[in-house]
């Protein structure tokens, strides 16, 4: 996120999303296949869910808002 990609004309993903908000995130996501460098499988870091929040607040991402909640009406699949 944070290095240079020859994919993305040596900018950083990290400026991306940083400059573009959820239209970078959006963009970058639909086109990973193509900016994310390979590994092998010895190379994989798994991070507990609380290692990845760290991560992300050191980068700056904000932390997600809460979506208000919703009344729905399912009466109408009620057999």
């Amino acid at each position: 996120m944070l290095a240079p990609n020859d994919a993305l004309d040596g900018l950083r993903p990290a400026t991306i999303v940083r400059t573009l908000g959820d239209e970078g995130v959006s963009r970058l996501l639909d086109g990973m296949y193509q900016i994310a460098p390979r590994t092998t499988a010895h190379e994989h870091v798994d991070l507990s869910p609380a290692q990845m929040r760290d991560a992300l607040d050191r980068l700056g991402f904000p932390q997600p808002r809460v979506a208000p909640p919703v009344d729905v009406d399912l009466s109408d699949f009620d057999d």
